[in-house]
């Protein structure tokens, strides 16, 4: 967790997602609840960046596809999105906030975690990541 990618485990559904934003503690949260509920988290920021490449792919369609208009739409969405988020325990990060309505439809016994950051200290913590997000870029 952190640097490190979760794999999903057969059979494993959610059973929490966190709605909070990234930089509110949802690496930790994401961490507390593997130990908590003994299986793998779908941390978005973690997998995002050291997952499955076609994870990425599949939340671009997914964005491509909201806001939803049409049945069609959102049974993409939901198909999309449950096949991202199978054999994971609990989501966490980003997406997360963002579709806090379709997980409740995918996962209507999923409790809801919504991690909080005050404003200054989130702020901060972003320009900091859009720093090392530039100066990556830059490099490569």
């Amino acid at each position: 967790m952190g640097q490190e990618p979760s794999f999903p485990c057969e059979g494993k559904q959610i059973k929490v997602f966190g709605a909070g934003l990234p930089r509110t503690g949802t690496t930790s949260l994401a961490f507390a609840l593997s130990i908590r509920l003994d299986g793998p988290v779908y941390d978005g920021g973690t997998q995002l960046w050291h997952g499955k490449p076609s994870d990425c792919t599949d939340l671009i369609n997914i964005f491509r596809k909201t806001p939803i208009k049409s049945p069609a739409d959102k049974a993409f969405f939901l198909e999309t999105l449950k096949k991202i988020l199978d054999g994971y325990i609990a989501k966490t990060d980003k997406p997360g906030a963002q579709f806090v309505p379709e997980l409740l439809e995918l996962y209507p016994d999923a409790l809801v975690i919504c991690t909080v950051r005050g404003q200054e200290g989130w702020g901060h913590s972003i320009r900091q990541i859009e720093r090392v997000s530039t100066t990556r870029s830059f490099l490569l």
